[in-house]
């Protein structure tokens, strides 16, 4: 039968309807998918910052807890004083103490003369060549006298406490360590950097030292323990965003402290470092983050290994400079995989159901879209402090799982924050206890703070460099010149920069403070390791170099002099240039006058024309031409 020209025409309108609805099914389908996928990514970050503030809480009740060790020291006069003299008892007490504190994994204390006593956990039986079983013993190191000095190493049998001697060729000195030197800085117990505890294991930890002083005023010596954060995995484990998310701390450089990844630990007491072979899921992320802001982005997402992953990095700022990153990362279907669920379905349906497809994707908006909208007002709720909150679909599609694992997570934060708040609150009331206690103490304490102001005077001439160059000052440039020609030949140049007071006085004191900076600078830039620079007067120098060969020495001399003449300094848009003049001597092991035979060839230098190097036995010039 003929089609007539009204059924054309129905079946354009058909058509045209059926275009229209399937064009805007999947135009409310797009953008119902994209509001669900920005809602989300929100609760997402929102997520991972709450997380990160977890962990932080975690690391914060971890470090106090540390600190109250020292505060609860209670050795004081002449219990700490005899405690230090008495080597066997002082070994004692540190081990006592390492048995108490699991996190402890080395704690001992340094004498003022720079001697040490130490206390460790299982010693490196690979390094010192110990059978296996010495692993569980501890391990015991003293210096003679308790002086800076020999170091002698001992393993220690935990049951029959017999000391086996296994090493006693070191020379150490506790008061060149940076915590010795940090600890008398502060009245309180301080953190010193990550440092390297052995160089052949790569052993990284933290350091925390403090100061003692007894009621006299008298400084007793420093206190110092190492720790490693390996007891906190429990916590960061519970902590865990969701089932399959790893969360791990990290030191300076991609040293990986603790992982709650099995595959990121240490291993045979060697931490492991982010590389791209041995932990390449870190190591893309470490990669991102070296070049991007960490505070304005971030919540990074990336593909590995054929799977789509959310990263979210933090720091913990410890004392001074030094701070702990902090990196989670979690899978994005553990986050995303109903919402994938729905995409398909919802495209499925739009295909076969097209008369349907605008009611059921306004359905399907309200029916997924509104649990998520829940979810991102209950995490930015939580943000603000109100605990608790919960969703409560009571549904059993994947949203509903995914409800019921948002409110489990909420429950758990929630008994987190109140066990932190406890805690909080206990570590109040010994820090009211400890106040307490100092205010007692502070009228002996004020008697005594006069000889407590002496010392710290002291302590600040000890300083070594000069404020204006930057370079050694006298005292520094002598001793490190005394140590190295007490070991090996070396020569010493001595410099004083030409007419410097007319300088002074033509071009004003701050120009002369440029040129002196300048001098320096340009002697940095020529010397090379292990030669030195020090500023030992006002405008003379003074520089030591290892160099053996007379020639190579004098043509480092004259390279000196000829960069500093032919260099100028620029000051108030105007071009200055100075030059120096120089004696040279060399010096043995035994010889004692070295400074005023350098000193009278520098006269003669300057006395004989200026710019230019007088070297010890050059009779003239030409002697001088035929060396270089």
């Amino acid at each position: 039968m003929p089609k007539t020209p009204t059924n054309h025409l129905g079946f354009r309108i058909q058509l045209t309807l059926i275009t229209i609805i399937l064009i805007s099914t999947i135009g409310v389908s797009s953008i119902w998918y994209k509001s669900s996928e920005r809602a989300v990514s929100l609760a997402v970050e929102q997520s991972y910052r709450q997380n990160n503030d977890v962990v932080k809480d975690h690391l914060d009740d971890y470090f106090n807890q540390i600190r109250l060790i020292y505060k609860q020291q209670d050795l004081k006069d002449n219990a700490l004083e005899a405690l230090i003299h008495n080597t066997g008892q002082m070994q004692r007490y540190l081990i006592e103490a390492l048995r108490q504190h699991p996190s402890i994994e080395h704690f001992y204390f340094a004498t003022p003369e720079g001697g040490i006593n130490f206390a460790g956990r299982k010693p490196d039986t690979l390094r010192y060549h110990l059978p296996q079983s010495y692993a569980n013993f501890f391990e015991l190191v003293e210096t003679d006298r308790l002086k800076a000095g020999r170091l002698n190493r001992y393993v220690l049998h935990p049951l029959k406490n017999e000391k086996i001697l296994i090493d006693d060729l070191s020379i150490y000195d506790a008061r060149k360590q940076p915590w010795f030197y940090e600890a008398l800085l502060s009245n309180d117990a301080v953190w010193s950097e990550l440092i390297e505890q052995e160089k052949k294991q790569g052993e990284l930890s933290l350091t925390l030292s403090k100061a003692e002083y007894a009621d006299t005023g008298k400084f007793l010596g420093v206190w110092g323990m190492d720790i490693h954060l390996t007891p906190l995995l429990k916590e960061l484990t519970q902590s865990k965003i969701s089932p399959n998310s790893i969360i791990t701390i990290l030191g300076r450089q991609g040293t990986i402290l603790t992982s709650t990844h099995p595959a990121h630990r240490s291993k045979f007491t060697e931490l492991s470092t982010i590389s791209p072979h041995q932990t390449p899921l870190l190591f893309e992320v470490w990669k991102y983050r070296y070049g991007h802001d960490a505070i304005s982005r971030p919540v990074y997402q990336f593909s590995y290994d054929g799977k789509n992953w959310l990263s979210y990095t933090g720091y913990y700022p410890l004392d001074g400079d030094d701070r702990i990153t902090i990196m989670i990362l979690s899978p994005m279907i553990d986050f995303t995989a109903v919402f994938f669920t729905a995409k398909n379905t919802a495209i499925i349906l739009t295909l076969v159901l097209i008369l349907i497809a605008t009611l059921y994707g306004f359905y399907g908006n309200r029916y997924i879209l509104s649990p998520v909208q829940r979810l991102t007002r209950a995490i930015n709720n939580i943000s603000l402090g109100n605990w608790g909150q919960t969703l409560d679909l009571n549904r059993s599609d994947e949203l509903g799982k995914l409800a019921d694992a948002f409110d489990n997570m909420s429950r758990h934060l929630e008994r987190t924050i109140t066990h932190l708040d406890q805690e909080r609150q206990e570590t109040t009331r010994l820090n009211i206890l400890l106040e307490r206690q100092n205010q007692e103490l502070e009228a002996r304490v004020t008697a005594r703070t006069a000889e407590l102001e002496a010392a710290n005077n002291q302590l600040e001439k000890l300083a070594f460099y000069d404020p204006l160059t930057n370079a050694p000052n006298r005292r520094y440039f002598w001793q490190r010149f005394n140590e190295t020609k007490a070991q090996r030949p070396c020569w010493l140049m001595l410099l004083d920069v030409d007419n410097f007071k007319q300088f002074n006085d033509t071009y004003g004191h701050q120009a002369g403070d440029f040129a002196l900076q300048h001098l320096v600078s340009v002697c940095h830039e020529t010397l090379q390791t292990p030669d030195f620079i020090g500023r030992i007067g006002g405008e003379e120098f003074a520089i030591c170099s290892q160099l053996s060969d007379p020639h190579q020495a004098y043509a480092l001399a004259e390279q000196i002099l000829e960069t500093l003449s032919t260099t100028p300094i620029v000051f108030e848009a105007s071009q200055l240039t100075i030059t120096a003049s120089m004696g040279m001597v060399e010096c043995e092991p035994d010889s004692t006058s070295c400074y005023a035979r350098a000193d009278k060839l520098l006269y003669l230098a300057k006395r004989t024309g200026k710019n230019q190097v007088f070297m010890e036995n050059m009779k003239d010039r030409a002697e001088k031409n035929a060396i270089v």
